[in-house]
């Protein structure tokens, strides 16, 4: 490609060359022809066809396509004006070379468009969603590792950009991990819905060729065989509805590591972290190092939640029984994901090159305010939260005020030592979500 449109064929290509190569054009005309194929191996298998099956092998057909076959579709579908329809003509000439002379007439038999391109997408959006999941899963152990790391790190919480109460910075990385990870269970446990079912969804093509078969049992069973979710009912449209779920599960993915990169990059700009120098910052500063990974991560979360919101919501509803308004809509699955898997890439890489600096968290013994209205509180006095209001400037002369246990007991803490639970959460729960998250790898894995 001499003069790319989208940067992902070009500035971005080596980073997301496997989901490119998987969501092409190139991909789409593949996995019809494995539609197509294994279609007519399930009708031989179910003695539908009974001539011309001996031998018949689907795998054997996809092996010995010719080194040119997808020119000669591409030539088909100029020549036809119809993508599906030119499949079917290469298929047929295939099929006739390797000896499938009884099976050639047969190829597309009672089949509508969508029963081909329904399967063949929800096959790529199958695979796809394996390699994205892979990059969230070592998204969130490399969470895990930090957060474990850094669990007794104190640093001063923040609502409303000003400082709260201590917390560690381990427990506030690890926040996004087991969001992470229930999106990714999420996006696991959902298939796409695949197709069946002719022209209006009826059967009607299929109910001709014998109408003592169960054409919905052998379209459950088919769209099994090949790895998704039958449809109870469906017009010609398939049933976008669970690609919609996994799709909307990504738009939060990207939510969560849009967040992630914000706080880091608040953490950058506070000087609680800082990224090692890596190449030049700055075309006129010498001494700049930019978090770039954390906002090339935020951008990229932006692009692909924008894509997504119309590729969830445009394909769910049809004219009757069909329109073709989802067809180009369809086609921009990949960029989705792409973005989405860019912005893992670049977290993974801001957090490969970060130092935790820390800060002087007891130096703000304001943060205190907040136990010593409890002690107040829990002394009995009515007006301990306005007491401390009143006199935060002079907090440790006024916990001199309260019961000896309670005196002591506040005068025993520091900011830095007023952690709560912070360590024993980042502890507990990077535990937790490692194992979790290196079982679901292993399933990634096939292992």
């Amino acid at each position: 490609m001499n003069n790319p449109l989208s940067p992902l064929d070009d500035r971005y290509y080596d980073e997301v060359k496997g989901l490119a190569q998987l969501f092409s054009e190139r991909s789409l005309f593949y996995h019809r022809l494995v539609v197509e194929s294994y279609y007519l191996a399930e009708l031989c298998d179910k003695g539908i066809i009974k001539e011309g099956c001996q031998d018949y092998n689907p795998e054997t057909v996809l092996r010995n396509l010719k080194e040119n076959w997808y020119e000669e579709i591409k030539n088909a579908e100029k020549a036809t004006g119809h993508d599906v329809k030119a499949t079917e003509l290469f298929l047929r000439r295939h099929l006739l070379s390797l000896g499938y002379k009884k099976l050639a007439p047969l190829v597309h038999l009672a089949l509508t468009s969508e029963d081909v391109n329904a399967n063949a997408y929800g096959i790529m959006l199958e695979k796809g969603k394996n390699e994205i999941l892979k990059c969230y899963i070592s998204l969130i152990l490399k969470i895990s590792e930090i957060s474990r790391a850094h669990a007794e790190k104190v640093i001063l919480g923040r609502t409303h950009g000003v400082p709260a109460v201590p917390t560690t910075f381990g427990k506030e990385l690890l926040y996004f991990a087991p969001r992470l990870l229930d999106v990714s269970e999420k996006i696991m446990s959902i298939k796409p819905y695949g197709k069946l079912s002719g022209a209006v969804g009826s059967f009607n093509s299929f109910y001709f060729i014998n109408n003592n078969i169960d054409w919905i049992k052998f379209s459950n069973n088919f769209i099994k065989r090949i790895g998704l979710e039958p449809p109870k009912i469906t017009k010609q449209n398939p049933l976008w509805d669970n690609t919609a779920r996994i799709l909307q599960e990504i738009t939060l993915a990207n939510s969560i590591m849009k967040e992630m990169a914000q706080d880091l990059w608040l953490y950058n700009s506070l000087g609680i972290i800082r990224f090692k120098r890596k190449g030049v910052g700055s075309s006129t500063m010498p001494h700049k190092v930019n978090p770039v990974e954390l906002e090339d991560a935020e951008g990229q979360c932006e692009v692909s939640n924008s894509i997504l919101n119309a590729l969830i919501f445009e394909p769910l509803a049809s004219r009757l029984q069909r329109d073709l308004s989802d067809s180009a809509v369809r086609r921009n699955v990949g960029v989705a994901f792409a973005h989405s898997y860019l912005a893992c890439k670049r977290l993974l890489r801001a957090l490969d090159s970060f130092e935790f600096v820390g800060e002087d968290v007891d130096s703000h013994i304001e943060t205190l305010s907040e136990p010593l209205q409890i002690a107040f509180k829990l002394a009995g006095d009515l007006r301990a939260y306005e007491r401390v209001f009143e006199n935060i400037e002079y907090i440790k002369e006024l916990s001199s005020e309260l019961p000896e246990k309670l005196r002591e007991k506040f005068n025993s803490l520091k900011p830095s030592t007023y952690t709560g639970l912070s360590k024993k959460l980042a502890l507990d729960i990077s535990e937790k979500v490692e194992k979790r998250a290196k079982e679901i790898l292993k399933e990634l894995n096939g292992d």
